[in-house]
Parts: C-alpha cells; sequence; structure tokens
C-alpha cells in the first residue's frame, strides 16, 4: 500500500524529474547554465502535481492529534522521491553522460562540511523552494521556480531530493558520513519550508 501511495501521488515521478535535473547539471558540468536548466525539474514538478517533498514540507499540515501520521505521510513522499532518483540515477551511470570529476566534486563537499553548516545550507534551500512553490500555489507564477532555483544552487544551499540523486550516481564515493549528513540536509529543509507558515500562518 505505502508504494501505491507513492506511486498514485506521484512521489517517485517528483524524484525521477528533480534526479533529471541534477543529471542535467552533473552533465553540463554545473555553473550558471546547469543552474538555470536545474529549474526543468522543478518547474516539471508544479506543472504535473507531483508531490516533492520540498514542494510539500511547508504546506503538509501538522496537526497535535495526528502528528506521527502527518510526519509518516510527508516521510513516505520523501522516500517515493529517493526511489524516484535511485531509478534516474541508474540511467544516468549507463548513459556516459555524466561528468563524473564534477559529480565527486559535490560528494566532496558535502563530506567537508560539519553539520551545522549542512544544516543551514539546507534552511536556506527550503526557504527558497517554499517561495518557489508559493509563488506557482498562490499566484500561477513560475518566476519563483525560475529564480529560486538557481539561487539556491549557486549559493551552495543543500536540496535533499537533488542531494539524493548525486549520492546515488556516485555510490562509490559514499561513506560513513553520508546517512548523518543526508539526515541533516532533510530537517534543514524542512525547517527552511516551515519559515513562511511560522511567520505568516
Amino acid at each position: 500500500m505505502k508504494v501505491v501511495a507513492m506511486y498514485k501521488n506521484g512521489s517517485i515521478l517528483s524524484g525521477i524529474l528533480i534526479g533529471l535535473a541534477g543529471w542535467i547539471f552533473c552533465s553540463v558540468g554545473g555553473g550558471l547554465l546547469g543552474s538555470v536548466l536545474f529549474s526543468v525539474g522543478l518547474l516539471s514538478v508544479v506543472y504535473m502535481g507531483s508531490y516533492l517533498y520540498t514542494g510539500k514540507a511547508g504546506s503538509w499540515p501538522l496537526r497535535k492529534k495526528t502528528i506521527f501520521g502527518d510526519v509518516w505521510g510527508l516521510t513516505l513522499v520523501l522516500l517515493g522521491n529517493i526511489i524516484g532518483c535511485g531509478i534516474i540515477a541508474l540511467v544516468a551511470r549507463w548513459s556516459g553522460t555524466l561528468d563524473t570529476e564534477f559529480l565527486n566534486g559535490i560528494i566532496q563537499n558535502r563530506e567537508s562540511h560539519d553539520l551545522l553548516q549542512v544544516f543551514a545550507r539546507g534552511v536556506g534551500c527550503g526557504f527558497l523552494m517554499e517561495i518557489a512553490v508559493w509563488c506557482w500555489r498562490e499566484k500561477s507564477s513560475v518566476w519563483g521556480v525560475f529564480f529560486c532555483v538557481p539561487a539556491f544552487i549557486l549559493s551552495g544551499f543543500y536540496h535533499s531530493v537533488a542531494d539524493a540523486f548525486y549520492y546515488l550516481a556516485s555510490v562509490e564515493e559514499l561513506g560513513w558520513w553520508t546517512l548523518p549528513t543526508y539526515i541533516i540536509t532533510v530537517l534543514g529543509n524542512f525547517v527552511g519550508c516551515s519559515v513562511r507558515r511560522v511567520f505568516m500562518p
């Protein structure tokens, strides 16, 4: 039933779309061009209406009576996203188009920062993603996507779903630090995505 839910709400598809954006980013060697092209991922997600962790974290209901169920529901969205990233990571590895040196640089960057820095970078990304999704949800505008996506990448912020693709596309480079770093990124994204609802209920 859990996998069926991920399939129905499109969270697996969202992982594939963000993974595709990460694949494009790594294939062109990053930079300004790669950052702008990464917008293809989030733009596809908002147009298709599929569930993305950083798109839902700021609007997912967190009710006192059902807090466990609400958190579990959001966790299932993230798990679906990770599955989708895993699927596209396999395809990307087979393609021969990934700039593996650039991809390894991304992984080394994640490894080089302490957990407080990782958390802060996750917060920054979550805040920008919530702005992007809010602009689409409330104003039917994609300008938030076009500006916020390059902004989070060029600023060095961490996106938990994009990072899932990077990690799964370069599993040989991973170590003991990967899991705590990833969990902290997820938590940072959640906090950043929640800033709007804290100050503007």
